[in-house]
């Protein structure tokens, strides 16, 4: 594969911000304990995130990036790398996911996001600005 033919895409995410939203509104699944979350990557726009399920037939994401923490500001990074020029969907889940069943995963930060070749494409900080 020529780096000249893909590009790559990264992001943040306000840990911090997204634990203080779903404390404060019973209604939002918790995260799971002692794990900060995966970016999922689906490739096309607007595609309705769902868990990674390997014997699901159809959806399923093309990769799931987990996040690192940047530095003490509570900011994590995550980059997918390898991307064919096009749209793709992310969506960031700080549950744990199965990948041998279906899991009802609460996603945020849906967004779609244009890969150019040769390029890095920065998404949106997660959760999204309101």
């Amino acid at each position: 594969m020529n780096k000249l033919d893909v590009g790559q895409i990264e992001g943040e995410v306000d840990y911090t911000n997204l634990m203080q939203t779903r404390g404060a509104d019973p209604e939002l699944a918790d995260c799971s304990a002692n794990y900060e979350g995966s970016v999922y990557v689906y490739q096309g726009a607007d595609v309705e995130p769902v868990d990674l399920n390997v014997e699901r037939d159809g959806t399923n994401p093309l990769m799931v990036v987990p996040v690192a923490l940047a530095d003490e500001s509570g900011l994590y990074e995550w980059t997918a790398a390898l991307l064919t020029e096009g749209s793709y969907t992310v969506s960031y889940s700080c549950q744990v996911d199965d990948n041998e069943e279906d899991n009802e995963l609460k996603f945020d930060g849906t967004q779609t996001v244009e890969v150019v070749a040769g390029k890095t494409t920065v998404a949106d900080t997660i959760p999204l600005a309101q």
